[in-house]
């Protein structure tokens, strides 16, 4: 149901309102094309009329005056021939009832009975036009002085010629009463026309917003049909699925960090829960009570920095939003490696390191790094039975590289491309079983984006794998590390 303040209502009102005011000016300007019109017409029909009077009254006069040149009486005989002659034309004319002819001393020749209609003016040697009105009725008028001096006489006449304009003013009557009659029904009929358009129009706006309506954060994924017509309904189209990209993005950040949250924060919990049960369960001397508070505090520290990294992985911001500063490769990649010596030893595996005898620096946020090496580690323990790991640090020309390499069973050819992938798993029962849910290499990704690093894999099935971060914002010193590069 349309309203006053609905947008069809709206437009409607604002069409005809513009249709009105050009109904207004094309009938100004038909009228006054109209009066115009006719008037010029008027006009050259009275010019053309005075202009014939005068060569009448030329030739009548040369005529005369060639066939009595030696005639005494010959001017009076001129006078009373050209006078009669004027009549008789004047007569003949239309409307020759509104015409007035007075000689050089303005005695009237015509009209011979009965007053004048229009008041009497003389003209000049040139016509000229004026409007005069009389007894309620408007003429167009013209004037001039026409004749010529023969011999001593002089044959000059003022002449008024008029024409009415009653049919100009009827004209202009009919045409006014005419338009109005029409321009009422033809604003009734464009307006419903008007309205029949805007509702039209404003079809694919209620396509959309049904559209629209249909999506819900459970299917962010479908999108407002969109047309090809490059007007404001595409472009709104656009923004709208613009809108639910950015939205689908966001809440599959949410999930991703909801899931990353519930992987990640598993171990360490069950670390420290582990450690206090152990400790509340069994009778421990002072220093193995210290030594379990260590393990603690250790661990929620851990936990604490975890909680951290997976907060700015959250984030809708870029690297620019994370903090970062200079990050000591070297003495970050010792420190990670030698958390995980036990679970090594564990399996029965040697975990080695391979380091120079220096600070290599890079630009980056330190628990994100610690949490992106920390998962390539688990990942490299979960799928070696036996051999070796090895983690290496070195200086390339224009990068600093970060390897973990593995003799485990290796990669899949076809599972190489999806490796990266949120909760893909090579071998998804053992993964199963051993609590991992494929999120570890996707966070170590995400993190190696973060710091404009590039994170690949090198691999054959049965033949172990190499994991390589290259960092290209990179700080190098050559500088001596107490204690060694190597473990």
């Amino acid at each position: 149901m349309m309203t006053w303040r609905s947008i069809e209502f709206r437009l409607t009102a604002w069409y005809a309102v513009a249709l009105f005011a050009g109904f207004v000016l094309v009938t100004l300007v038909l009228l006054w094309a109209v009066r115009y019109a006719v008037q010029d017409a008027i006009d050259d029909r009275l010019l053309e009329r005075m202009e014939r009077l005068v060569n009448v009254v030329a030739e009548e006069i040369a005529e005369e005056a060639s066939d009595d040149e030696d005639d005494e009486d010959e001017p009076a005989e001129l006078r009373v021939e050209l006078e009669e002659e004027l009549n008789d034309y004047v007569f003949a004319l239309p409307e020759g009832a509104l015409s007035q002819i007075r000689d050089a001393g303005d005695r009237p020749i015509l009209p011979i009975e009965g007053e004048a209609i229009l008041a009497w003016r003389r003209g000049g040697e040139e016509p000229e036009l004026y409007t005069a009105e009389a007894e309620g009725v408007r003429f167009r008028v013209v004037i001039q002085e026409v004749g010529q001096e023969v011999g001593l006489a002089e044959h000059r006449y003022g002449v008024l010629l008029a024409s009415s304009l009653e049919v100009l003013d009827d004209i202009r009557t009919r045409v006014f009463g005419a338009l109005v009659v029409v321009t009422p029904l033809a604003l009734l009929l464009s307006c419903g026309g008007g309205f029949l358009i805007a509702r039209r129009a404003l079809q694919p706006v209620d396509v959309i917003s049904k559209a629209a309506s249909a999506i819900t954060v459970t299917n962010l994924e479908r999108r407002i049909p969109s047309r090809d017509s490059g007007d404001a309904l595409e472009r709104l189209t656009t923004t709208f699925n613009a809108m639910l990209e950015r939205l689908q993005v966001s809440v599959a950040r949410i999930e991703q960090f909801s899931a990353d949250a519930s992987h990640e924060l598993r171990t360490p919990i069950s670390v420290i829960r582990t450690t206090a049960e152990l400790g509340l369960r069994h009778g421990r001397t002072p220093d193995g009570y210290r030594a379990d508070l260590a393990d603690i505090e250790t661990e929620s520290k851990q936990l604490s920095d975890l909680i951290d990294v997976l907060l700015m992985l959250a984030r809708d911001g870029g690297a620019n939003d994370v903090p970062m500063t200079y990050v000591d490769l070297v003495h970050l990649v010792s420190e990670v490696t030698r958390r995980f010596q036990s679970d090594a030893k564990a399996k029965a595996l040697k975990l080695e390191l391979e380091t120079p005898d220096r600070v290599v620096e890079v630009v980056g946020n330190e628990a994100a790094l610690r949490r992106m090496l920390a998962s390539l580690l688990e990942n490299a323990l979960a799928h070696t039975e036996s051999g070796s790991i090895t983690v290496l640090v070195d200086e390339e020309a224009a990068c600093v590289r970060l390897c973990v390499r593995d003799t485990g069973e290796g990669i899949p050819e076809e599972a190489l491309a999806h490796i990266f992938d949120r909760f893909y798993r090579v071998n998804a029962s053992r993964s199963r079983s051993e609590g991992r849910v494929g999120l570890g290499l996707s966070i170590a990704k995400r993190i190696a984006e973060l710091h404009r690093a590039e994170l690949t894999v090198e691999s054959r099935a049965g033949e172990g794998a190499l994991f390589t971060v290259r960092f290209i914002h990179s700080k190098s010193a050559a500088l001596a590390r107490d204690g060694g590069g190597s473990s």
